[in-house]
C-alpha cells in the first residue's frame, strides 16, 4: 500500500474501480499540454508525491497559464509529472481508519478555513502543517469531532473512509482526506502512513474515541504484530 499511494493516478483508478466518489483528473507530462485542461479552479499536485509535498497556495490555478507554470515547477523541483483535478472550495474533512479484518473509522476532523478570504489559502499546505511561523499553522481550526450540523455527512464520510481503506488495501491505520461536492464527499487523498504526532488527525480522533496516545500506539503495534512470524 505504501508504494501504491505514491501514485496518485493509480489511487484514483482504484477508487473509481471500487465505485467510490473521486474527482476527474489528468496527469500532465509537459506544460505545453496545459491548454487542454478546461475545469477551473484546479489544483496541481505532484503525480508521485506523498501527502502535502509540493503543495502550496500556488497549487491552486485559475487558468492555463498558471497551470503551465505549476507543471513546470513540479518538473524542475521534484522531477515529477503533474496530476490536475478540479479544486473544490468547500468543506474539508479528514477521517482516520484503523484495523485489518474489520477496519473502523474514527471521529472525523474538519479543517475549518472560514477565517481565510483567499481561495489559495483554503488548503492544507506543507508549510501550514510544519512551519510554526506560518499563518495556517497558527490560525487554522481543526475541530474533532467535526461539527454535527450535518450528521448525514459525517455518517457518509465514515462509510466512505472504510471503503477507500479497503479498496486501496491499507493495513493497521490510515487517513482519508475528503471535500464536499454538494452533499457528496469526494475522496482527495489516501494516506497509508499519516502523521502520529499529538497534533495530527489519528491521535486526536482516537483520543475523542476514548483512547490515550499510548493506547493508540499499542493498538497499532498489535495490529501489525499479527503478521510477524511466531517465535520458536
Amino acid at each position: 500500500a505504501f508504494r501504491l499511494v505514491q501514485s496518485r493516478a493509480e489511487v484514483k483508478r482504484r477508487l473509481e474501480a471500487a465505485g467510490l466518489p473521486t474527482l476527474p483528473a489528468r496527469v500532465f507530462f509537459d506544460a505545453a499540454e496545459a491548454s487542454e485542461w478546461k475545469l477551473y479552479p484546479a489544483i496541481v499536485k505532484g503525480a508521485n508525491q506523498h501527502a502535502s509535498f509540493g503543495i502550496s497556495g500556488d497549487s491552486v490555478v485559475m487558468n492555463a497559464a498558471e497551470l503551465a507554470r505549476r507543471i513546470t515547477f513540479l518538473r524542475a523541483e521534484f522531477g515529477d509529472d503533474a496530476l490536475v483535478e478540479p479544486f473544490l472550495d468547500s468543506r474539508e474533512f479528514h477521517v482516520a481508519v484503523w484495523g485489518n479484518d474489520q477496519p473502523q473509522a474514527l471521529p472525523p476532523m474538519e479543517l475549518d478555513y472560514t477565517m481565510f478570504s483567499d481561495m489559495h489559502d483554503r488548503l492544507y499546505t506543507y508549510r501550514w502543517k510544519f512551519d510554526p511561523d506560518s499563518m495556517g499553522y497558527r490560525e487554522l481550526k481543526m475541530p474533532c469531532p467535526a461539527p454535527t450540523d450535518r450528521p448525514d455527512w459525517l455518517a457518509r464520510l465514515m462509510v466512505l473512509a472504510v471503503e477507500a481503506y479497503r479498496a486501496i488495501g491499507l493495513r493497521d491505520y490510515g487517513r482519508m482526506d475528503m471535500r464536499m461536492l454538494g452533499d457528496e464527499p469526494q475522496i482527495l487523498d489516501v494516506n497509508a502512513n499519516p502523521d502520529l504526532d499529538v497534533k495530527s488527525v489519528l491521535p486526536i480522533s482516537s483520543h475523542m474515541a476514548g483512547h490515550s496516545y499510548g493506547e493508540m500506539l499499542d493498538r497499532i503495534v498489535q495490529l501489525a504484530a499479527v503478521r510477524m512470524p511466531a517465535a520458536n
